[in-house]
């Protein structure tokens, strides 16, 4: 699966926004069962697919009030305020990504913003990352983990150091199943957590990657 088809597939299981545009180009098909979403989006060309990604990156930016974009000099506290969707804040001194979702968080909406912070100026292939969704309501489908798998080991290089994933108990078994196929496909610096003192605890033993 390459990151085109892995990030379209992403978006056609779920809008990361929580309801579609009017005018996506995956609205006629967000109804029909996941396996003809499936074979519809890995037979799309090249640029089909671009305009699809293109649209979901234009239309992110428009409604920010369901994912805000927070400048990396931000700092984190108002990460903590998020109201839905996923945001993210770059600490240089750390050096470190911290994403953080909350309400309704799908794994096309992680993608999106994996994708964004890779494209970010001011993020470096050697920051560690934090993915704390502790205060977010997860909507799991069938082929999420195989999503998560494909689209991390197409960004090996974008992200080269350690990343750590901050659940509930209550995911801990999907997200250890994540990481686990995720270590499989070639991505083995990936770990899941409860604790995020745990998790700064495991990103702080590697200065710089493995």
């Amino acid at each position: 699966m390459t990151e085109k088809i892995a990030i379209a597939w992403g978006l056609a299981c779920g809008c990361p926004q929580g309801n579609r545009h009017p005018e996506c180009p995956l609205k006629k098909i967000h109804k029909i069962p996941l396996k003809e979403r499936y074979d519809i989006v890995t037979k799309l060309s090249a640029d089909k697919l671009s305009d699809i990604i293109q649209f979901h990156k234009i239309c992110s930016l428009k409604r920010d009030k369901f994912r805000p974009r927070l400048q990396p000099m931000d700092g984190c506290a108002e990460l903590e305020e998020l109201e839905m969707g996923l945001g993210y804040a770059i600490v240089d001194e750390a050096p470190q990504v911290r994403v953080v979702g909350a309400g309704a968080v799908s794994m096309s909406g992680m993608i999106a913003i994996f994708q964004e912070v890779a494209e970010d100026p001011c993020f470096h292939s050697h920051f560690t990352a934090t993915f704390d969704l502790r205060k977010a309501k997860y909507r799991a489908e069938l082929a999420d983990g195989d999503i998560l798998s494909a689209v991390l080991n197409q960004k090996r290089t974008d992200f080269q150091n350690r990343l750590a994933v901050v659940v509930p108990e209550s995911l801990q078994l999907l997200a250890r199943l994540y990481c686990a196929l995720t270590s499989l496909g070639g991505f083995d610096k990936i770990q899941c957590f409860t604790s995020m003192e745990k998790a700064q605890e495991w990103c702080r033993e590697t200065a710089a990657p493995n």
